[in-house]
């Protein structure tokens, strides 16, 4: 079995590169890709890393701030003509 650190330093293959060809990105489906083309597996962290960087967590809505109302000013005064 070729060892993941060899495929990784060798071949250029990286967990993200993998996990985006693949149509089923669950850990088991992981699993099995290497278990099927003789690559041992790399461990979990490597696999979580790899999703995080692919489907990164959405930014928390901000709401926009709230206009404060305020009362209506004249920019004139009204004063009587004096003649």
């Amino acid at each position: 079995m070729t060892s993941w650190e060899y495929m990784k330093k060798r071949r250029k293959w990286t967990a993200a590169r993998i996990l985006r060809g693949m149509s089923d990105q669950s850990w088991e489906k992981f699993q099995l890709f290497f278990s099927e083309h003789g690559v041992e597996c790399p461990d979990k962290l490597e696999y979580d890393t790899a999703m995080k960087e692919l489907h990164p967590p959405a930014p928390a809505a901000k709401k926009p701030p709230t206009k404060k109302k305020t009362a209506a000013t004249r920019s004139r005064k009204k004063t009587a003509a004096k003649k």
